[in-house]
């Protein structure tokens, strides 16, 4: 199966952020935005069913998985796609917090649903 894979506003100012600051990780970032075509990877993130971590290797800068990116997407199984809503260097961020988390999935569910139009009165 083939999943749409649609970057969050959020996502894609985080990328253009964090390229700044490390601009050999661009072909990374865009293999990985390719693989999620294929389905979600990374682990569920407690508490959040439809979200999920990866993490990256910055392989360019001499850093695993470990120290190296973590992206954020949503995936709910109903919907055939994936959005990468937040990305972050782990040396930056260790954890985005909870109510960033509340946030961004409230802020994707109302970017994901198209808007009904108004019913004549």
């Amino acid at each position: 199966m083939k999943f749409e894979v649609k970057p969050a506003p959020t996502f894609v100012r985080e990328t253009k952020q964090l390229l700044k600051k490390y601009p050999n990780m661009k072909s990374e970032i865009k293999a990985y935005i390719e693989s999620l075509e294929k389905g979600i990877t990374g682990d569920n993130i407690p508490g959040f069913n439809e979200l999920w971590k990866d993490r990256l290797a910055m392989k360019p800068y001499g850093r695993g998985k470990s120290g190296g990116l973590r992206v954020i997407s949503y995936h709910t199984p109903s919907v055939n796609v994936i959005v990468p809503a937040l990305i972050y260097a782990k040396s930056d961020t260790e954890n985005p917090p909870h109510e960033l988390l509340v946030r961004t999935v409230a802020e994707i569910r109302t970017w994901l649903t198209p808007e009904t139009p108004d019913k004549p009165t």
